[in-house]
Protein backbone atom coordinates (compact mmCIF):
# COMPACT_ATOMS: atom_id res chain seq x y z
CA UNK A 1 0.00 0.00 0.00
CA UNK A 2 3.15 2.31 0.95
CA UNK A 3 4.28 2.15 -2.62
CA UNK A 4 0.60 3.44 -3.76
CA UNK A 5 0.68 5.86 -1.37
CA UNK A 6 3.95 7.03 -2.76
CA UNK A 7 3.38 7.07 -6.67
CA UNK A 8 -0.15 9.34 -5.83
CA UNK A 9 2.10 11.70 -3.84
CA UNK A 10 4.80 11.74 -6.77
CA UNK A 11 1.82 12.26 -8.66
CA UNK A 12 0.15 14.93 -6.85
CA UNK A 13 3.31 17.06 -6.90
CA UNK A 14 4.64 16.49 -10.63
CA UNK A 15 0.99 17.68 -11.28
CA UNK A 16 1.52 20.94 -9.27
CA UNK A 17 4.92 21.24 -10.51
CA UNK A 18 3.70 21.46 -13.80
CA UNK A 19 0.90 24.01 -13.33
CA UNK A 20 3.88 26.33 -11.43
CA UNK A 21 5.89 25.61 -14.60
CA UNK A 22 3.02 26.60 -16.78
CA UNK A 23 1.93 29.80 -14.74
CA UNK A 24 5.51 31.10 -15.30
CA UNK A 25 5.67 30.33 -18.85
CA UNK A 26 2.74 31.42 -19.91
CA UNK A 27 4.18 33.33 -22.48
CA UNK A 28 6.21 30.91 -24.14
CA UNK A 29 4.06 27.73 -23.76
CA UNK A 30 0.92 29.52 -23.91
CA UNK A 31 -0.58 26.21 -26.26
CA UNK A 32 0.18 23.92 -23.89
CA UNK A 33 -2.14 23.01 -20.71
CA UNK A 34 -1.78 21.06 -17.40
CA UNK A 35 -4.50 18.02 -18.21
CA UNK A 36 -2.02 17.24 -21.48
CA UNK A 37 0.84 16.84 -19.65
CA UNK A 38 0.87 13.30 -18.20
CA UNK A 39 4.68 13.05 -17.80
CA UNK A 40 7.43 15.83 -17.11
CA UNK A 41 10.67 14.62 -18.56
CA UNK A 42 12.74 17.73 -19.09
CA UNK A 43 12.17 21.48 -18.82
CA UNK A 44 14.61 24.59 -18.68
CA UNK A 45 13.08 27.80 -17.96
CA UNK A 46 12.82 30.21 -21.07
CA UNK A 47 14.01 27.25 -22.99
CA UNK A 48 11.84 24.33 -23.61
CA UNK A 49 9.48 21.62 -22.00
CA UNK A 50 9.72 18.41 -23.11
CA UNK A 51 7.06 16.15 -21.88
CA UNK A 52 4.74 12.97 -22.44
CA UNK A 53 1.21 14.00 -23.51
CA UNK A 54 -2.55 12.40 -22.34
CA UNK A 55 -2.26 10.13 -25.46
CA UNK A 56 1.14 8.72 -23.99
CA UNK A 57 2.82 10.17 -26.96
CA UNK A 58 6.41 12.21 -26.38
CA UNK A 59 5.73 15.87 -26.94
CA UNK A 60 7.53 19.32 -26.92
CA UNK A 61 7.78 22.83 -26.91
CA UNK A 62 10.88 25.14 -27.71
CA UNK A 63 11.60 28.87 -27.60
CA UNK A 64 13.15 30.41 -30.88
CA UNK A 65 16.13 31.25 -29.08
CA UNK A 66 16.75 27.81 -27.65
CA UNK A 67 16.23 26.75 -31.12
CA UNK A 68 18.96 29.32 -32.74
CA UNK A 69 21.30 28.96 -29.89
CA UNK A 70 22.01 25.28 -30.85
CA UNK A 71 21.22 25.77 -34.41
CA UNK A 72 18.37 25.22 -36.71
CA UNK A 73 19.97 22.82 -39.22
CA UNK A 74 21.41 20.08 -35.60
CA UNK A 75 17.82 20.89 -34.43
CA UNK A 76 15.82 20.08 -37.05
CA UNK A 77 18.02 17.20 -37.33
CA UNK A 78 17.41 15.88 -34.06
CA UNK A 79 13.63 16.31 -34.17
CA UNK A 80 13.79 14.44 -37.28
CA UNK A 81 15.35 11.29 -35.94
CA UNK A 82 13.55 11.45 -32.89
CA UNK A 83 10.54 11.69 -34.78
CA UNK A 84 11.23 8.47 -36.43
CA UNK A 85 12.12 6.28 -33.76
CA UNK A 86 8.89 7.47 -31.83
CA UNK A 87 6.87 5.75 -35.01
CA UNK A 88 9.16 2.88 -34.71
CA UNK A 89 6.80 0.10 -35.53
CA UNK A 90 8.42 -1.97 -32.47
CA UNK A 91 7.63 0.82 -30.43
CA UNK A 92 3.91 -0.02 -30.49
CA UNK A 93 4.62 -3.58 -29.75
CA UNK A 94 5.66 -2.73 -26.18
CA UNK A 95 3.93 -2.90 -22.86
CA UNK A 96 2.98 0.41 -21.87
CA UNK A 97 6.18 0.74 -19.17
CA UNK A 98 8.99 -0.41 -21.90
CA UNK A 99 7.67 2.35 -24.05
CA UNK A 100 7.19 4.92 -21.68
CA UNK A 101 10.89 4.17 -20.60
CA UNK A 102 11.75 4.26 -24.36
CA UNK A 103 10.05 7.52 -24.96
CA UNK A 104 11.65 9.34 -21.48
CA UNK A 105 14.99 8.18 -23.21
CA UNK A 106 14.44 10.08 -26.70
CA UNK A 107 13.21 13.14 -24.75
CA UNK A 108 16.23 13.97 -22.51
CA UNK A 109 18.06 12.80 -26.04
CA UNK A 110 16.17 16.21 -27.01
CA UNK A 111 17.18 18.00 -24.19
CA UNK A 112 20.83 17.40 -24.61
CA UNK A 113 21.02 18.61 -28.36
CA UNK A 114 22.43 21.56 -27.45
CA UNK A 115 25.54 19.97 -26.21
CA UNK A 116 26.47 16.94 -28.75
CA UNK A 117 28.54 14.99 -26.56
CA UNK A 118 26.24 14.45 -24.17
CA UNK A 119 23.77 13.75 -27.16
CA UNK A 120 25.57 11.42 -28.69
CA UNK A 121 25.87 9.32 -25.29
CA UNK A 122 22.13 9.42 -24.70
CA UNK A 123 21.73 8.63 -28.46
CA UNK A 124 23.35 5.41 -28.46
CA UNK A 125 21.80 4.47 -25.16
CA UNK A 126 18.68 5.22 -26.48
CA UNK A 127 18.76 2.83 -29.36
CA UNK A 128 20.62 0.41 -27.59
CA UNK A 129 17.74 -0.23 -25.50
CA UNK A 130 15.29 -0.01 -27.95
CA UNK A 131 17.31 -2.83 -29.23
CA UNK A 132 17.41 -4.81 -26.24
CA UNK A 133 13.01 -4.23 -25.69
CA UNK A 134 12.79 -5.57 -29.72
CA UNK A 135 14.40 -8.99 -29.00
CA UNK A 136 13.17 -9.13 -25.55
CA UNK A 137 9.66 -8.77 -26.70
CA UNK A 138 10.15 -11.20 -29.70
CA UNK A 139 11.30 -13.71 -27.18
CA UNK A 140 8.72 -13.52 -24.93
CA UNK A 141 5.88 -14.24 -28.13
CA UNK A 142 7.84 -17.00 -28.95
CA UNK A 143 7.66 -18.16 -25.64
CA UNK A 144 3.94 -17.79 -25.22
CA UNK A 145 3.46 -19.38 -28.86
CA UNK A 146 5.56 -22.48 -27.70
CA UNK A 147 3.54 -23.15 -24.95
CA UNK A 148 0.57 -23.05 -26.40
CA UNK A 149 1.89 -25.13 -29.03
CA UNK A 150 3.03 -27.84 -26.58
CA UNK A 151 -0.10 -27.83 -24.59
CA UNK A 152 -1.91 -29.01 -27.44
CA UNK A 153 0.66 -31.63 -28.23
CA UNK A 154 0.42 -32.57 -24.81
CA UNK A 155 -3.90 -32.75 -25.23
CA UNK A 156 -3.35 -34.40 -28.09
CA UNK A 157 -1.39 -36.97 -27.32
CA UNK A 158 -3.78 -38.02 -24.25
CA UNK A 159 -6.48 -37.87 -26.93
CA UNK A 160 -4.46 -40.74 -29.02
CA UNK A 161 -3.74 -42.42 -26.07
CA UNK A 162 -7.62 -42.87 -24.52
CA UNK A 163 -9.58 -42.39 -27.42
CA UNK A 164 -8.11 -42.78 -30.54
CA UNK A 165 -8.13 -46.29 -32.10
CA UNK A 166 -6.91 -45.45 -35.87
CA UNK A 167 -3.10 -44.39 -37.06
CA UNK A 168 -2.22 -43.74 -32.86
CA UNK A 169 1.46 -44.87 -33.78
CA UNK A 170 1.30 -41.92 -36.83
CA UNK A 171 -0.77 -39.34 -34.13
CA UNK A 172 1.61 -40.03 -31.11
CA UNK A 173 4.55 -39.66 -33.58
CA UNK A 174 3.14 -36.28 -34.84
CA UNK A 175 2.38 -35.39 -31.26
CA UNK A 176 5.81 -36.36 -29.95
CA UNK A 177 7.73 -34.44 -32.70
CA UNK A 178 6.05 -31.24 -31.63
CA UNK A 179 7.03 -31.35 -28.62
CA UNK A 180 10.60 -31.89 -29.46
CA UNK A 181 10.02 -28.79 -32.15
CA UNK A 182 9.02 -26.54 -28.82
CA UNK A 183 12.43 -27.89 -26.50
CA UNK A 184 14.32 -27.36 -29.51
CA UNK A 185 13.25 -23.74 -29.94
CA UNK A 186 12.83 -23.12 -26.19
CA UNK A 187 16.63 -23.40 -26.05
CA UNK A 188 17.47 -21.63 -29.20
CA UNK A 189 15.36 -18.80 -28.15
CA UNK A 190 18.12 -17.26 -25.99
CA UNK A 191 20.43 -16.58 -29.40
CA UNK A 192 17.23 -14.84 -31.16
CA UNK A 193 18.15 -11.55 -32.43
CA UNK A 194 15.26 -10.67 -34.17
CA UNK A 195 12.50 -8.00 -34.14
CA UNK A 196 8.76 -7.65 -33.01
CA UNK A 197 8.31 -5.21 -35.28
CA UNK A 198 7.02 -7.14 -37.71
CA UNK A 199 4.12 -7.95 -35.56
CA UNK A 200 2.81 -10.94 -33.55
CA UNK A 201 1.27 -12.33 -36.70
CA UNK A 202 4.60 -12.80 -38.20
CA UNK A 203 6.42 -14.51 -34.99
CA UNK A 204 3.21 -16.53 -34.69
CA UNK A 205 3.79 -17.91 -37.94
CA UNK A 206 7.67 -18.35 -37.78
CA UNK A 207 6.62 -20.76 -34.85
CA UNK A 208 3.83 -22.89 -36.79
CA UNK A 209 6.31 -23.20 -39.63
CA UNK A 210 9.13 -24.74 -37.80
CA UNK A 211 6.09 -26.63 -35.90
CA UNK A 212 5.17 -28.59 -38.91
CA UNK A 213 8.96 -29.04 -40.11
CA UNK A 214 9.37 -30.83 -36.85
CA UNK A 215 6.27 -33.46 -37.06
CA UNK A 216 7.05 -33.72 -40.77
CA UNK A 217 10.27 -34.98 -40.38
CA UNK A 218 9.23 -37.23 -37.12
CA UNK A 219 6.89 -38.75 -39.44
CA UNK A 220 9.62 -39.14 -41.98
CA UNK A 221 11.71 -41.28 -39.10
CA UNK A 222 9.27 -43.40 -38.22
CA UNK A 223 8.21 -44.30 -41.48
CA UNK A 224 12.06 -44.64 -42.15
CA UNK A 225 12.38 -46.55 -39.53
CA UNK A 226 9.53 -49.07 -39.67
CA UNK A 227 10.04 -49.59 -43.35
CA UNK A 228 13.17 -50.73 -42.30
CA UNK A 229 15.30 -48.85 -44.47
CA UNK A 230 18.36 -48.56 -42.18
CA UNK A 231 18.99 -52.12 -41.43
CA UNK A 232 21.06 -51.42 -38.20
CA UNK A 233 17.90 -49.78 -36.95
CA UNK A 234 15.99 -52.50 -36.80
CA UNK A 235 15.85 -52.84 -33.52
CA UNK A 236 14.20 -49.44 -32.90
CA UNK A 237 10.85 -50.36 -33.93
CA UNK A 238 9.90 -52.98 -31.13
CA UNK A 239 11.54 -50.74 -28.65
CA UNK A 240 9.14 -47.66 -27.57
CA UNK A 241 10.87 -45.57 -25.49
CA UNK A 242 13.64 -45.35 -28.26
CA UNK A 243 11.11 -44.66 -31.49
CA UNK A 244 9.88 -41.93 -28.83
CA UNK A 245 13.50 -40.29 -28.78
CA UNK A 246 13.96 -40.64 -32.66
CA UNK A 247 10.75 -38.92 -33.67
CA UNK A 248 11.44 -36.63 -30.96
CA UNK A 249 14.45 -35.76 -32.42
CA UNK A 250 13.01 -34.96 -35.78
CA UNK A 251 11.45 -31.82 -34.13
CA UNK A 252 15.14 -30.51 -33.90
CA UNK A 253 15.37 -30.42 -37.22
CA UNK A 254 13.58 -27.17 -37.71
CA UNK A 255 17.49 -25.43 -36.77
CA UNK A 256 18.37 -26.96 -40.22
Amino acid sequence: MSGIFGRNRNKRLQEKEIHLILLKERKNFSDICSENITYLIEYSEGEYIIYLDSDGDLDWEFTDDYIETVGCEQFSKNIAEITLIQKHPAIRAFETNQRKDILILLGVWLANCHDQESCSAVHRTALEQLRVLEIETTRKWIIEYEIVIIIIALVMLIIQNHFLFFMRDVMKCCCIGAIGNVLSVLLNTGKINCSCSTGRFSILFECISKCIIGVISSVIIYFAINSKILLYLDNVVDNIYLMDLFCMSGGFCERF
